[in-house]
This record gives structure tokens, C-alpha cells and sequence, in this order.
């Protein structure tokens, strides 16, 4: 399974991550209960063996880690219900490594191509044996796909079931339906909407061209050599859903029909492939932002609804003219996964660096950090002239491990009622920065509460607090009018 690249947009301690889903099912139909011959279209083991040649590793000594290719394989029946599904899995031993530790739900587990054992681990864990091999293994699984798939037969405007068809001359008329059943409910505007993870379905049927003739297809291509027939169609099951669009505008249609004149109809095996891999391109070029106004058209995640980050950019994008597709409002948990589920294209987040819910997306996709424009900083920074002109340390992330990001930052300010004494809140300076040591150890955001950074921040500040900095030699700022309370 492709990896897919994440996408971070430097602004104001911010992040703006961007990625493409990744997935494949390939499904295998019968036409008729005579005919079928599944078997021949899915990798069994002894197919494997024959036909995928190993690499004894792939060893990589500029890798940081092993991945995994994971391909689903669903036998079903001429309507398309599920019969079994098979799951094959290719580790990359990228390292290396003598041991994996690979995780997997799947029954019935066998290596298809070596001698390399497992042991079992706890939460569905398997260490194996690898000897800096790569690991191609085998197994089944019992749960609901990703996109189910439903065929109906029609001939001469009857409706038949496969068995009934068989054999039989006329119209006939081959319909797949796809229900798309990853989906998540999500804030679009202040109301609840479905969005559904993209797929693109792609079924491919090999007709006899002694047995069909007049043969279209609804979306899709024909390639016809002489003897037989290629038929290919496309489809995008809930993707005109989620993307609110008009058939009138932009027709995604969740289905392929083909249609044919028939002489003794019978078919053999038709192959689906499911997959969102398809859309890594895609999202890789809708994430290759230059600057904030690429997020033009995009979908958008904010974070909570009237949350500082989302009052502050839906205001920012009002500015600048920049109009979102969808700004999505839901936790920040929430917001990652809709990220990793391909059903927004990007994230803006404030944070202190390092953002521990980026750090712990490196561990598993590729990061790309991009920052905005000099003049796009320039009119946050006179929108809101409390924010400070900063960087992202190179080596904070992997993703900037040689390079710095400009940014914003937003310094954080302890405030104080102007009733509490001078002395008071002097004594609370002379702590706080006599223990800073311990206070960074803390929090690590509290490593940037050094003396000297009071003079960034534009502000009316206590007469305590401002005889301590004064005493120590910190020249403080203008206050900025109004940016303050004064009581």
C-alpha cells in the first residue's frame, strides 16, 4: 500500500496537513453459477509462488522504516455477495531487520513465499522471523468492506436472477451498483453532512464476441481485438455526495451498466478493483500549497467550531479573499482522522513545537512542511499585531529535519488584575524566572519563557512585572491601544 505524503503549512505555530487515503479490493464476480471460475482471477498460494518473484529484500540504508502493500481479494458470488475474502500482505523489510513486529487482523495466516516463522504478540501482534527478508504472507478476514458491490441482470427489460439468465438470447442489460460504506458525519457550515472516503471503482468483463455483440457501456471504455470484447467501466460511489455538486455540473456516477445483444448468454469472471489509492496524485498536487491562497477550493479543517483558530482564519481567508470548499469543524482527534480518511485536504492548527499529534503522524507517512508567502505573513501580521514574526527550528520535525519554516507565533502573557501589588507580581517575576529550568522541564513550550521575549510583546504591562524587566536590563514595547484590558 502506497504511503501517502502529508502536507504541513507553516503559519502562526501552525500546521496545515494535507494527505491522500490509501487502499485496494479487487473483486472477483461469477456471472452464472455454471460458468463461475473465481478461482482463476485470485491469487491462491501456489499462484503467488508461481507468479510474483521475490526479492529477498529491499533493503534500503537510507530507509527510516519498514512498510507494508496490502491487497484485498474478495471471491463473490454473480450478485455480489461476498463468499470470502483473502488478504495478501507484502512487509518491505526496508531495515533490514531480523525480527518484525507486524500487526495484522487476519485468520489463517501463511507465508506464501519462504520459510520465515511467526510468533504471536499481544494486540493482534506478529513478531516474525524475518533474517532481513521481506515477508509475503496470506490470510483471511470476516469483516465489511469498504465498498460492497451489487450486480442485476435485465434481459429485454426483465429483471433475472444469473441462473435464469444463462443460456438465453435478448437485450441484456449488466448493472453494478457500489455503496461506498466509509463515511464519517462531519460539521459543514454549523449543520451535520455525510462525507465519504473517495474511491474509484474500476470493473473490467471479458466478453465472447461469438456470444455479445451492440456492446456499450454507460461510463467507461470498449476495446475489441477481434475475438473478444474488453469492457471497462468507472465509477465513484458517494463522491457526488460529499462533494454537494450538481449531476448538471459534474456527473460521478456510482455505478457501470453495460448493455449487449446476447446469443446464449453466458459469462465467466468479471474483476472490480476498489481503490483510493488513485487519488494519491491528486491529493498530492491539491497539497502542493506555494501559499495560503491554494487552500482556495479546498476542504478545510479549523478545528472546533468558534474555536480561536477558527474565528482567527475563517477572518484571515475572508481577508484574502480565499474561499474553502468546506471548513470543517469537529476535535482536533477527529479533524486528523477525516485528514487521514481523505475526506478534508488540510489542517490549520496552533500549537507549541513540536506538535506531538504531527510528530506521531511522521512515525507513519511521509511529511512535507510548507510555509507562506512574505506578503501573506505580512497581512496576518497587520490583521492581528499581536502575533510576532517567528521559525520553526530546522530539526524540530523530520519533515523540516535541514531547513527552518517562517511562521507567526503568538506569545502567551499571564495577566494579572491591576489591583494586585507592585511587589506582589514583582516577586511572581522573580520566581518564575528563577526557576525556569524546572518550569521548561514541564512543558515544553515553557522552554520560550525567557526574560528577553517580554520585549515582544506589545503590551500594558503591570508596574511589577515592568520594574522587574527594567531592572534586568529588558527595553519593553510600545503598548499596542486596546489590545489590552485596562482594568
Amino acid at each position: 500500500m502506497k504511503k501517502p505524503v502529508l502536507k504541513v503549512f507553516a503559519v502562526i505555530l501552525c500546521a496545515l496537513l494535507a494527505l491522500g487515503g490509501t487502499g485496494g479490493v479487487v473483486y472477483a464476480l461469477s456471472a452464472t453459477a455454471e460458468a463461475a471460475a473465481p478461482a482463476a482471477s485470485i491469487p491462491t498460494d501456489s499462484d503467488v509462488q508461481a507468479t510474483a518473484p521475490k526479492a529477498l529484500s529491499s533493503y534500503d540504508p537510507d530507509a527510516e522504516k519498514n512498510v507494508k502493500d496490502e491487497t484485498v481479494y474478495v471471491l463473490a458470488s454473480a450478485d455480489g455477495t461476498v463468499e470470502k475474502i483473502i488478504v495478501s500482505d507484502w512487509v518491505k523489510n526496508a531495515l533490514g531487520s531480523d525480527s518484525i513486529d507486524d500487526v495484522s487482523q487476519l485468520t489463517g495466516i501463511e507465508n506464501v513465499k519462504g520459510d520465515e516463522s511467526f510468533t504471536l504478540g499481544g494486540d493482534n501482534s506478529c513478531v516474525w522471523d524475518a533474517r532481513g527478508n521481506d515477508i509475503y504472507y496470506q490470510g483471511e478476514i470476516d469483516k465489511e468492506l469498504p465498498v460492497s458491490i451489487a450486480v442485476s441482470y435485465t434481459l429485454d427489460g426483465q429483471s433475472m436472477t444469473p441462473d435464469e439468465l444463462a443460456g438465453k438470447s435478448g437485450k441484456v442489460t449488466i448493472r453494478f451498483d457500489y455503496t461506498n460504506n466509509q463515511y464519517e458525519m462531519v460539521s459543514v457550515n454549523g449543520m451535520q453532512e455525510k462525507i465519504y472516503v473517495p474511491f474509484a471503482m474500476l470493473t473490467g468483463v471479458l466478453l465472447d464476441n461469438d456470444v455479445f455483440s451492440n456492446i456499450s457501456v454507460s461510463n467507461g471504455k470498449i476495446v475489441n481485438d477481434g475475438d473478444r470484447t474488453i469492457v471497462a467501466g468507472l465509477a465513484f460511489p458517494g463522491l457526488q455526495d460529499s462533494l454537494g455538486l450538481d449531476q448538471g455540473t459534474l456527473d460521478l456516477p456510482g455505478f457501470v451498466e453495460i448493455t449487449a445483444d446476447a446469443e446464449e448468454f453466458a459469462l465467466e469472471t468479471t474483476v472490480t478493483l476498489a481503490a483510493n489509492g488513485l487519488f494519491n496524485d491528486a491529493a498530492d498536487e491539491a497539497g502542493n500549497f506555494d501559499g495560503l491562497d491554494d487552500l482556495d477550493g479546498k476542504r478545510v479543517g479549523l478545528g472546533q467550531k468558534s474555536s480561536s483558530i477558527d474565528g482567527t482564519f475563517t477572518a484571515i481567508f475572508e481577508k484574502m479573499g480565499i474561499t474553502p470548499a468546506q471548513i470543517y469543524n469537529d476535535t482536533w482527534a477527529a479533524t486528523i482522522t477525516a485528514l487521514k480518511d481523505g475526506l478534508i485536504d488540510a489542517i490549520v492548527v496552533q500549537s507549541p513545537d513540536p506538535w506531538p499529534s504531527l510528530t506521531e503522524l511522521e512515525a507513519t507517512n511521509e511529511v512535507s512542511m510548507i510555509q507562506m508567502t512574505d506578503e501573506e505573513l505580512a497581512v496576518i501580521k497587520e490583521m492581528y499585531p499581536y502575533y510576532d514574526y517567528s521559525v520553526i527550528q530546522a530539526g524540530t520535525y523530520k519533515a523540516n529535519a535541514d531547513f527552518e519554516i517562517k511562521t507567526l507565533c503568538q506569545w502567551s502573557v499571564v495577566a494579572a488584575s491591576a489591583d494586585l501589588s507592585e511587589q506582589a507580581v514583582y516577586d511572581l517575576c522573580e520566581a518564575t524566572f528563577s526557576n525556569y529550568d524546572d518550569l521548561a522541564l514541564v512543558n515544553n513550550a515553557l522552554k520560550l519563557a525567557v526574560p528577553e521575549n517580554a520585549a515582544k510583546v506589545p503590551v500594558e504591562w503591570h508596574p511589577g512585572a515592568q520594574r522587574w524587566y527594567e531592572e534586568h536590563n529588558i527595553t519593553l514595547q510600545e503598548p499596542i491601544e486596546g489590545l489590552c484590558p485596562q482594568d
